[in-house]
């Protein structure tokens, strides 16, 4: 029964594994998030895999998913495009090298100097040639006569094609020339990848630009909320002192207003100072109501317990 719950494991790891890196690559092509959240969240995520390891009757499952996913790792990097036009160039370049060397050893094989007349040309000569006869005012003999110089040519270029398709060098030239169109081709695929890479990394740089802004602004925003805290403490402790002095007056002055009615304002204040009074018992009350919880207290609530306590 254990194997079947181990099986059964296996399965459910290997489809959280698949599904964290299907789901990232997905979003990514998408345009949700970027290459490097996209692999970050793989990295991250994957490794959670481990979590299941406690949960195996035989613990060799978790050397044989580790191997596994490790191997897949190495086949996907093998997959890289930039990774095989790398290799794809070697190999170019090594092809290139090599028909160079046997182009080299035919040139010196041969006892006489081969005199390599380009096709290009002799068509160059024969376009010349028809376009002397379209736009040039000619008699007779001097048409026919070009028009001989013409098959002359022709005849030339065929022979000439024939015997360089026979010739070892000829094929070495061309086999050389396909390598070099390939070579060039690999050269600027490269060249793309590279500008992608470098507008990638721009785009990083101008992020950790834009992250230390952020982390300037925020160290401004703590300085300016420290001293707007020492501002509230210097406005608390001077209402703190006008209220003491508001309690000495009010209790020096009632005797001798026994006998008067207070006046209007008088009343007003007394009924603001109760009213505060009030309020700072409230508050006190669920400042020590929140102390004995072990709740967290605010700045004023603990003066106003250190208040109380040195009464």
């Amino acid at each position: 029964m254990s194997i079947f719950l181990d099986l059964f494991i296996v399965l459910i790891t290997y489809l959280y594994v698949f599904a964290t890196i299907l789901i990232p690559v997905q979003l990514k092509k998408r345009e949700k998030i970027t290459k490097f959240q996209a692999r970050k969240a793989v990295h991250l995520l994957a490794g959670l895999s481990v979590l299941t390891v406690p949960y195996y009757e035989w613990k060799g499952w978790a050397v044989i998913i580790a191997g596994s996913l490790t191997f897949l790792v190495l086949l996907s990097s093998k997959k890289s495009k930039v990774k095989q036009l790398k290799e794809k160039k070697i190999e170019y370049k090594t092809l290139l090298e090599k028909l160079t060397e046997e182009k080299k050893v035919i040139q010196k094989s041969n006892k006489k100097p081969i005199k390599i007349i380009s096709i290009k040309q002799i068509e160059r000569k024969i376009d010349n040639l028809e376009r002397r006869i379209e736009i040039e005012n000619l008699d007779i003999s001097e048409e026919n006569a070009l028009i001989d110089k013409i098959k002359e040519l022709a005849e030339m270029k065929q022979d000439y094609f024939a015997e360089q398709q026979n010739s070892d060098l000829f094929r070495i030239e061309r086999k050389s020339e396909i390598v070099k169109i390939n070579l060039n081709k690999i050269y600027e695929q490269l060249n793309k990848w590279s500008n992608k890479s470098q507008e990638y990394h721009a785009k990083m740089l101008e992020t950790f630009q834009k992250v230390d802004q952020l982390k300037e602004n925020k160290r401004i925003m703590e300085e300016e909320l420290i001293e707007n805290k020492k501002s509230a403490d210097r406005y608390h402790e001077q209402y703190l002192n006008l209220m003491t002095q508001r309690k000495k007056i009010s209790k020096g002055k009632r005797p001798y207003k026994t006998n008067r009615k207070p006046s209007i304002r008088t009343s007003q204040i007394n009924k603001r100072s109760e009213l505060l009074e009030k309020i700072k018992q409230d508050k006190l009350a669920t400042a020590l109501e929140k102390q004995k919880a072990g709740k967290k207290l605010n700045l004023f609530e603990a003066r106003l317990i250190l208040e109380k306590s040195k009464e």
